[in-house]
């Protein structure tokens, strides 16, 4: 528990300094930046290469760009499992 206290408050300072004395917008392109980071980091192991593409990318995306890439991904894996039963007896 402690440590994860300890980790806590490391994460903590880490933000106050990222958003340090900054415009609104910067701000929020930066908290837009820091959510992706979290989300690439939770992602499950069927979307690694997902976040692969997305981490070598040349462009840092969007939070719009990433749902919406995700949505897709999740979307095309239904509508193939879907496909593939509709082959079964």
């Amino acid at each position: 528990m402690m440590s994860f206290i300890v980790e806590t408050q490391f994460a903590t300072k880490e933000l106050k300094i990222f958003l340090e004395i900054d415009s609104l917008d910067n701000i929020k392109e930066k908290l837009d930046k820091f959510y992706i980071i979290m989300i690439l980091n939770a992602l499950k192991p069927d979307f690694d290469h997902v976040r692969h593409q997305i981490l070598i990318g040349l462009k840092v995306l969007f939070m719009e760009n990433l749902t919406t890439r995700l949505l897709r991904v999740q979307f095309l894996r239904v509508e193939i499992f879907r496909k593939l039963l509709s082959l079964l007896p």
